[in-house]
């Protein structure tokens, strides 16, 4: 098993989320958020892939 992480995305990308929701090829998993949200970086996606969440739920240090 393993977790996606999926950080730096618009505030509304969490709406309609739930823990093991599945997503079909194309469909989109969020939109980039803007620099306001980002702490002023240029809109982009960190994505990490996790084998051991080491107890973290939610965020991911």
């Amino acid at each position: 098993m393993f977790y996606t992480l999926y950080g730096h995305l618009s505030i509304d990308s969490l709406d309609g989320l739930f823990i093991n929701k599945q997503f079909n090829a194309g469909e989109i998993l969020g939109r980039l958020g803007t620099p306001n949200i980002n702490v002023n970086y240029a809109p982009h996606l960190h994505f990490q892939i996790i084998r051991d969440l080491q107890g973290n739920m939610g965020d991911y240090p």
